[in-house]
């Protein structure tokens, strides 16, 4: 039985990390509080949500010694949180639906959405929020 009904594991972590640990070791990063977010959110957006592809490696978990982004970033699961960027035809719409599901998919932070207008940058947390924090 496939982890998750919409993603792969590819499309969730950069391919350095894949390349070191084995496909078990992969799925051990992604805890099932984010399975289960990104599923429901992508079932209760009805459409394709990317993450990586051949086009993107780092939109979701990255290694430590990643230059991209911030040291403390949550794309390398700092700070108790986990982030992912979203790609999507209707941003509009997706952003909609974090906003008025954060708590139970498990999103507790989303980026500006001025600083990333092409796509949605969301961080899980193990807990359910009780505050969207921008």
């Amino acid at each position: 039985m496939k982890p998750m009904k919409y993603f792969e594991i590819s499309e969730l972590l950069n391919p350095d990390i894949m390349q070191i640990l084995s496909l078990e070791a992969c799925w051990m990063l992604i805890p099932q509080h984010i399975r289960y977010g990104l599923d429901k959110l992508r079932e209760l957006y009805g459409a394709p949500i990317t993450i990586n592809n051949s086009n993107y490696k780092n939109s979701g978990i990255r290694t430590q010694n990643c230059t991209e982004g911030a040291t403390y970033s949550a794309h390398k699961c700092n700070r108790g949180l986990i982030a992912f960027d979203l790609k999507c035809k209707d941003q509009d719409k997706l952003r909609n639906i974090i906003e008025n599901n954060y708590s139970e998919l498990h999103i507790s932070e989303v980026e500006n959405y001025i600083f990333c207008p092409t796509w949605t940058h969301i961080a899980f947390s193990a807990e359910r929020p009780s505050k969207l924090r921008v």
